[in-house]
C-alpha cells in the first residue's frame, strides 16, 4: 500500500503492523470502547482522529460522519466483542465495493495455552474470548454480507526469544503444515456483489 488511503481502526491500536508506513501518510480513524485507551492514542497520534464506540451497538454509525468511507478497515481482536454479526453489520456502510476488511482474532487452537498462561501470570488477563475458528468467521462475514477472499495466519512464537523468533515468524509461519498452528489470523473481505447479497 504506497498511496494514503482512508483507514478504520474499532480499536485504537496500532496500524503500523499491517499497513507498515504508509499508515503514517493515510486518513486514519481510530474506535474503541475505552476512554482511556482513545486519550492515549489521541496523544500519541495527534493527527489521526479517534472516538470511543461499541462495534456492535446501534450508536457506532453516530461515529461517523453520514458519507463517511474507508479504503482499509482492520477489525483487531474481534474475539473481545460481545455480538460479532452486529458488529460486521455495523461496518458495512463505511465500506465501498473496493474496501479491504481485515478481521484479525486469535487462534482457536491456542485457547489452552492462553488460559494456562493467564493463570500462572505470564499473559494479562483479558474478558472472556469468542474463539472462533476461520470457517465461523467466513460465515459470520457471509451472514453481514462480505465475501471472504484470503486467510493469512501469523506469529507461530509469540514470546520472544532470540533469532528463533524471527526465524519462525517470518519463514516458518508461512510454511503449509505449520501455518494452521499460528497464533493469529487474518480473514480479508470485501463487500458482496449487490446481486449476491440477500
Amino acid at each position: 500500500m504506497d498511496q494514503p488511503q482512508q483507514i478504520l481502526l474499532p480499536t485504537a491500536k496500532p496500524a503500523s503492523p499491517f499497513f507498515g508506513g504508509a499508515a503514517e501518510k493515510s486518513s486514519l480513524k481510530g474506535i474503541d470502547i475505552c476512554g482511556e485507551i482513545v486519550a492515549i492514542a489521541r496523544q500519541r497520534n495527534p493527527s489521526f482522529e479517534f472516538a470511543v464506540a461499541f462495534p456492535d451497538k446501534d450508536e457506532f454509525q453516530q461515529a461517523f460522519k453520514p458519507v463517511e468511507k474507508f479504503d482499509y478497515i482492520l477489525f483487531n481482536d474481534i474475539g473481545d466483542t460481545v455480538d460479532v454479526l452486529q458488529a460486521l453489520r455495523n461496518l458495512k456502510p463505511l465500506c465501498q465495493r473496493h474496501t479491504r476488511l481485515l478481521v484479525t482474532t486469535y487462534n482457536h487452537l491456542w485457547q489452552p495455552l492462553v488460559t494456562f498462561a493467564e493463570w500462572f501470570g505470564m499473559k494479562v488477563p483479558r474478558t472472556e474470548q469468542n474463539w472462533l475458528s476461520t470457517a465461523d468467521i467466513r460465515n459470520l462475514l457471509k451472514l453481514s454480507g462480505f465475501e471472504a477472499l484470503e486467510t493469512h495466519r501469523v506469529v507461530l512464537l509469540p514470546k520472544y526469544v532470540p533469532l528463533l523468533s524471527s526465524f519462525l515468524n517470518r519463514f516458518c509461519a508461512r510454511l503449509p503444515f505449520l501455518s494452521g498452528l499460528c497464533m493469529t489470523q487474518v480473514v480479508v473481505a470485501r463487500m458482496m456483489p449487490p446481486s449476491l447479497q440477500k
